[in-house]
Formats: structure tokens, C-alpha cells, sequence
């Protein structure tokens, strides 16, 4: 399966009288049997601050945001395939269920590696698409 783009961001608020500014949001786009497909995964933004003060991701260390990671993290736990395009989680113990914590180093390196600038077109084609197993 390749993966094209992982990335996240922190929900602004469109209204005063809205909550989304206590969200984050992630996204993965990737192929799955041909079919470019989307992933969306929004939740509460108090679990970057769980899984920080929990010693399962230190963005401070890594320097990339968990946020950026968490759908990559999801699709990765369910094998290349979600059978959605949108989730939401608003639970602790179900947030930390939808990935597998030991996923995370191989999260963050194909993160990383959607980061390279792009090469010239001699280069591409000696570049291997990034996968993951």
C-alpha cells in the first residue's frame, strides 16, 4: 500500500459559539487496491497532552506534532484498509485502542519521509514509493 500524504492540524474555531478549537484533526491519503482513498480521524485534543504526559509521544522530542501521525497510526493498526473516510474519537480508552502504540517509530519515519523535498524527475525514478508492510 503507498501512502501519498500524511498531515494534521488543530481546529480553529469558525464561530464564537463553536468548540471546535478543542479538536485536532489528521489526515492520510493512500491506495488501497488501486483507489486513491482518504482517511480522516478527528478527536479530542486533550489526548496529545495524554499521550505526552503518558510517555507514549513526546512531539517535543520528535519534533512533528502527534496529530500529524494519528491517521497513518489508525490505518496502520487496521492493515492498509479503514471501511471509513471519517472518525471520531472523544474517548481516552477507545483513542488509544485505534492504533498500536509499537507503530509509532514506523509512523513517524514515513511521516518524515513524505517530508523530503521533491527530487528531480532522474531521481524519482530510482526512488523507491514509500510503503508500508
Amino acid at each position: 500500500m503507498k501512502i501519498y500524504h500524511c498531515s494534521g492540524f488543530e481546529c480553529e474555531k469558525a464561530l464564537p459559539t463553536t468548540m471546535e478549537d478543542q479538536f485536532n484533526e489528521s489526515e492520510v491519503v493512500y491506495d488501497h487496491l488501486g483507489e486513491k482513498r482518504t482517511l480522516t480521524v478527528t478527536y479530542v485534543r486533550y489526548f496529545d497532552t495524554y499521550v505526552q504526559e503518558n510517555n507514549i509521544y513526546d512531539a517535543g522530542q520528535t519534533g512533528v506534532p502527534f496529530y500529524h501521525l494519528v491517521a497513518l497510526l489508525v490505518l496502520m493498526k487496521h492493515h492498509g484498509f479503514v471501511d471509513a473516510r471519517r472518525l471520531y474519537y472523544n474517548d481516552t480508552k477507545k483513542f488509544l485502542k485505534a492504533f498500536n502504540q509499537e507503530d509509532i517509530e514506523q509512523a513517524l519515519s514515513i511521516y518524515r519521509s513524505l517530508q523530503q523535498p521533491e527530487q528531480p524527475a532522474a531521481a524519482k525514478e530510482n526512488r523507491s514509493e514509500q510503503t508500508m508492510s
